[in-house]
């Protein structure tokens, strides 16, 4: 709905050229990495975590393309089901810990404010 040379719009695609170039950053690093470091369960994870979010955003770029074209509505299915993929698998990913680790965080200043008061 914003015009191509909006704020919005350019941010985003800004923003989402730049998460193209990380992921692909990523997958090389992934590929040079020691093996023996890391469980190949977790390497399976991890990869496939990486390329959905890239994923995400190369279907979101695509979408902007495509805007003003026939193909707009399959595009922003294929965006959209990309990204139901991607909060699907986040909760089986490393990055989930930093949920975890916030609600821990929560739960200390919790019992030490019952602590100090009681």
């Amino acid at each position: 709905p914003y015009p191509v040379l909006s704020l919005p719009v350019i941010l985003g695609s800004l923003g989402g050229t730049a998460m193209i170039v990380g992921c692909v950053g990523l997958l090389a690093l992934k590929a040079k990495a020691d093996d023996e470091r890391i469980a190949p369960k977790m390497r399976t994870m991890d990869m496939a975590f990486i390329v959905v979010l890239m994923l995400v955003n190369i279907t979101g770029i695509l979408t902007l393309i495509l805007r003003e074209t026939a193909a707009m509505g399959l595009t922003l299915n294929v965006h959209l089901g990309f990204t139901a993929a991607l909060f699907i698998t986040l909760p089986y990913g490393k990055f989930v810990h930093s949920i975890y680790r916030y609600l821990a965080l929560i739960r200390h200043a919790v019992e030490a404010r019952r602590e100090a008061n009681g």
